[in-house]
This record gives C-alpha cells, structure tokens and sequence, in this order.
C-alpha cells in the first residue's frame, strides 16, 4: 500500500510537472503571437500612414449657355493659394473650359471660364491632391493648415443639427461650424440656374487589419438661379468640421 501511494504521489508530481511545462509552454507562444501581432501592426501603421490634401469642385449648368466665368473658393495657407495641377473631367457638354487661380480682393480664387455650355446632363468636376510628408493638424487646422477660402465660419448652437451630436459624442475633438463662402457666376444666356459644390480636405490615415483615419473638411455648396448675364456675387453655405475621426498616440514626425 505504502509503495502504491509512494508511486502515485511520483505520478501526480510528474503530471503535474508536465501540466506546468506544457501551460508555460503555452503561454510563451502566446506571448511570442501577441508580440508578433503587436509588432506586424505597428509596421502596418507606420508602412501605410499617409497625410493628404484634396479639392473638389462642380459646377452643373441646367441649360445652354456661353461666354460663363466662375470664380470658385479655394485652399488657401498664409494668403497663399494651395492647390496641385486640377484634373478636369472629360465632357462634350462643356466647350473651351481653362482655369487658373487668380488674386482678387477676397483673396485667392478659382477662376472656371467657359467658352460655351451645350444642352445636357453632364456636369464639370474639378479635383486635385497634394501629398503631405508630414502628419496633418486636423484637430485645429484654422491657422496652421490650409483652409478653404474666401470662407466666413460662425459656431452654431449645439443641437441645431442631428448628425453634429452624433459626431460630437463619437469623437472627442470633434468641432462643427456653420460656413458661408461668396462664388462669382457670369454668362451670356438668360433663366439659368447653377449648382455649385466646393470641398476641400485635409486627410491622415493608416490601415492596421483595417483603415482608420482623421480629417477636417469645409463644404459649401447651392443652387444659383437667375444670375445676372452681367456678372453677380452670390453665398453658397456648408459645414466646417474638424477633429473628425481617431487619433493615434504617436502619429509618425518628419525624418
């Protein structure tokens, strides 16, 4: 009996020992493919990280009309216009189209001429991206970034919106601020309406298993009818937001 016990004590010192061996084992690998994890996604992070600028622009004529100049709100940074060679997208609808940034006493502007806007539906888009090496201020970007202007901003009361208390809650740096911007719309034919959006952007973003991001935007857009042949200013109205999406804790610097 006593060598039963004296056995089975060996025994159970002996699984026991094993069970040990095997649960440490364990938690080595587990260590070694959370570490491994942590590491990959860290790389991704630093690997796919990319800081961006972006402008958007359409104008939609609801008629033919000729000879039409629109002057457009624009990026701008220390009274100094932002903004990389503008992809113009194809259309037969438009005739003649240039553009260029001139200096006007607003500021900065996009200057659109149009020889000649045939019947159709068709619309004239305007878009260009300027890559950043360095990581963005989309938490305050008013002052340190470029913005779209000529812009006015007013704050508006919390909860004059539905989607601004969603964002609000979802992101702690989150700002929203009501913005008014002047477009200048001259042509040649009569009862014409044009559908104007601007947007410019400031991007940082990343993928890790996923992609994240952060952002500030100004957006402004309306319908302008019955303009002036002459020429006439008008206020297109939109949204500022800033301190949209998550942020990193160490964002990568400049090298």
């Amino acid at each position: 009996m006593a060598r039963t016990r004296r056995l089975t004590s060996l025994w159970n010192r002996s699984t026991g020992a094993k069970v040990t061996m095997v649960a440490a084992a364990l938690l080595v690998v587990c260590l070694v493919v959370i570490a491994g994890f942590v590491g990959l996604g860290t790389a991704l992070f630093y690997d796919s990280y990319q800081s961006s600028y972006g402008f958007e622009a359409s104008v939609d004529v609801d008629g033919a009309t000729e000879n039409v100049v629109v002057l457009l709100p624009i990026g701008v940074h220390d009274g100094e216009a932002v903004v990389d060679e503008l992809y113009v997208a194809d259309s037969d609808r438009f005739v003649g189209v240039s553009h260029e940034v001139v200096a006007t006493d607003r500021g900065p502007m996009l200057r659109i001429e149009i020889d000649e806007v045939r019947e159709g539906r068709d619309t004239l888009w305007f878009d260009s991206r300027i890559t950043s090496d360095w990581t963005i201020d989309t938490r305050t970007p008013r002052g340190t970034e470029p913005v779209l202007a000529p812009v006015e901003l007013s704050d508006p009361e919390r909860g004059a919106d539905d989607h601004d208390d969603w964002a609000a809650d979802r992101w702690p740096d989150y700002r929203s601020f009501e913005a008014t911007s002047p477009v200048y719309v001259e042509h040649g034919g009569d009862d014409i309406t044009f559908g104007v959006i601007v947007r410019y952007e400031g991007t940082n973003e990343w993928w890790t298993f996923g992609w994240s991001w952060n952002t500030y935007e100004t957006s402004v857009a309306g319908d302008i009818a019955g303009t002036d042949p002459g020429g006439e200013w008008v206020e297109l109205r939109g949204w500022h937001t800033e301190g949209v999406g998550s942020y990193p804790r160490f964002p990568p610097t400049p090298s």
